[in-house]
C-alpha cells in the first residue's frame, strides 16, 4: 500500500507526505 507512493509520488507529492507519517519505519521517497 505504501510502496506504490513511490511510483506516483512526484504527482501525488502530497499524498506521499502522508504516506510518510503511516510508513516512518520505512520512510518511502523517490530515489
Amino acid at each position: 500500500m505504501l510502496k506504490y507512493s513511490v511510483g506516483l509520488d512526484v504527482s501525488s507529492k502530497s499524498i506521499h507526505g502522508c504516506l510518510s507519517t503511516i510508513d516512518h519505519g520505512q520512510k518511502v521517497t523517490v530515489k
